[in-house]
């Protein structure tokens, strides 16, 4: 249905008749058109994983510094990494995980000692 055709189901059927109408949808249709896809441009840009040229904006936001020939998907995932609340994975945060947890004895059973789970169900 084209954006003419969907502006005339709004109007009255003996209005849709009159000649000066048809003509100013004819002539405001594309304009709605423009419209509507500026509008969908828009809202796209308030979500990292679908901004375009509001990517620069986030950037901005989060502090992420960005190389000239970075592709779109190269800086959609660096603000997708800064945004998620998991920190990535890197070899230093290995080594710290590794010296917490043999500094913690309370997490760590030595060989004599053992672990033990007790889980119970209820019905709902």
């Amino acid at each position: 249905m084209s954006k003419q055709d969907e502006m005339k189901t709004y109007l009255p059927p003996y209005f849709t008749e009159i000649y000066e109408v048809d003509h100013l949808l004819k002539t405001e249709a594309p304009e709605f058109e423009q419209l509507d896809e500026s509008i969908f441009d828009l809202t796209d840009q308030f979500f990292p994983l679908t901004a375009t040229w509001g990517l620069n904006r986030w950037e901005r936001m989060l502090k992420v510094q960005r190389e000239s020939d970075d592709s779109i998907e190269l800086r959609r995932a660096r603000l997708l990494n800064m945004m998620s609340n998991i920190p990535p994975i890197t070899y230093l945060s290995l080594e710290n995980s590794q010296s917490l947890s043999q500094e913690s004895k309370c997490c760590h059973p030595s060989h004599n000692q053992s672990l033990s789970l007790c889980l119970t169900c209820e019905p709902r």
